[in-house]
Parts: structure tokens; C-alpha cells; sequence
């Protein structure tokens, strides 16, 4: 639903208020909602700058996104940030959540995530090489 939230490229107060809601619903703390806002954010700013990069988006600013999105930083060790990555991958994957019996919905988003993800882990890989 957070996902979601930002698909027209922004996350409003109303939406953020009825997404909070729906998470103390749900037994979701402020932390924990907040802390996902963020990756969501994050995520949804990497995507955006990822489809304008041949617009003219700098491949700092780009580098900059990957490594919010996996919620790594430069001085972090390749190792570390694999590990990042993966931790992300399962968390997210779609053949985990459909097992999880979520809807097409909620997995198709997945997709999507799963694919910013892995963008994300190769611009880094090759920046680093």
C-alpha cells in the first residue's frame, strides 16, 4: 500500500495519514512505519531519476539513490552491501510473497521493487569495479 502510495509520483498527507492508520490497524509501530516510509521514499526517488538518467540525471546523484535503496553507504564493503542486497531480495521477492498468498496486486509491485533492487545492486557493483 506504501508502494502504491507513490505510483503518481508523490505521497500526499492524506495518503500518508490513511497509510498510518492502516499500519497502528495493523499492529505496525510509528518507527517501523516511519522507517519503511523512508525506503519506500528513497526507492521511489532512485526509480524516478533511474528512467531520466539519459535525461540528464548525474550518475552521482543516481549512485547516491542505489545506495539509499538498499540502505547501504560508500564506505560500506562490498560484502556488506551483498548482503544488503540479498536480505532485500528475499524480503521482497515475488515468489515468496505470492506463497504468502498476497494479491496479484501486491505482487506485481513486488516485481517491480525486486527490479529497482536489482538496478540499484549493478550500478553499484559496476561504479565499484
Amino acid at each position: 500500500m506504501l508502494v502504491s502510495s507513490y505510483a503518481d509520483g508523490h505521497f500526499s498527507v492524506e495518503e500518508k495519514s490513511f497509510v498510518s492508520q492502516v499500519c497502528a490497524y495493523l499492529g505496525v509501530s510509528v518507527a517501523e512505519f516511519e522507517a519503511l516510509h523512508i525506503q519506500v521514499k528513497q526507492q521511489a526517488h532512485f526509480r524516478q531519476g533511474y528512467q531520466s538518467s539519459s535525461d540528464g540525471a548525474s550518475s552521482k546523484d543516481l549512485l547516491k539513490s542505489a545506495y539509499e535503496v538498499l540502505g547501504v553507504t560508500e564506505d560500506m564493503t562490498d560484502a556488506d552491501i551483498k548482503k544488503a542486497y540479498r536480505r532485500l531480495m528475499s524480503k521482497n521477492h515475488p515468489d515468496k510473497l505470492s506463497s504468502q498468498g498476497l494479491p496479484k496486486e501486491m505482487i506485481e509491485l513486488a516485481k517491480e521493487k525486486t527490479q529497482e533492487i536489482q538496478s540499484a545492486y549493478e550500478l553499484i557493483k559496476k561504479a565499484r569495479k
